[in-house]
């Protein structure tokens, strides 16, 4: 509801919370849009989980945990808070693979998923840690207004490679190219 007064109202667009957090119009449209598809997959669902377990409380609790750390994920405004809700989620995910633990299948995707999120948690750190040195700032204002300005080209070219380690972690964790092997 909260999403809804914020799109049909006037909404204070800029950082919150000491700049961790951005608030605007688009991304209510989002937090909104992730609140609805939750609630239509946790109505989808419900009947198959509780004809195959009988845990229906704690895999609600563990899908409205993935939701509230994909909304953290939608309003982050600094890439070490980008990294850690993306962390969480993805041990919220590994939980939901590993639902039904009597099954192989779904231990053997759970273990082979936890490696390549570990692997790409390590890539989008060591690149977040490569902007940080570089700027001083984890925090998307501070460094597009950084960047903008001259910069020396060593500067631009850890810059780079930082960007380039962040985007491989984010490949690797959608299992898009080059991750996708």
């Amino acid at each position: 509801m909260l999403y809804v007064i914020q799109l049909c109202g006037t909404i204070y667009n800029g950082p919150a919370l000491y700049g961790y957090l951005y608030i605007s119009r688009g991304l209510s449209a989002s937090k909104l849009f992730v609140a609805l598809a939750s609630l239509f997959v946790l109505h989808l669902s419900g009947s198959y989980i509780r004809e195959h377990t009988r845990h229906v409380l704690e895999y609600s609790v563990v899908v409205l945990l993935a939701v509230l750390l994909l909304l953290i994920l939608v309003s982050a405004n600094n890439l070490m808070l980008t990294f850690f809700a993306l962390a969480a989620f993805s041990l919220n995910l590994y939980t939901l693979i590993l639902y039904d633990g009597l099954d192989y299948s779904s231990r053997e995707a759970a273990l082979k998923y936890f490696y390549l999120s570990a692997f790409s948690a390590g890539l989008i750190l060591f690149g977040t840690a490569l902007i940080y040195v570089t700027y001083g700032d984890a925090t998307y204002g501070v460094i597009r207004f950084l960047s903008e300005h001259t910069l020396h080209p060593r500067d631009r070219l850890v810059t780079g490679v930082g960007v380039l380690f962040i985007l491989l972690g984010f490949f690797f964790k959608l299992s898009a190219f080059p991750g996708h092997l």
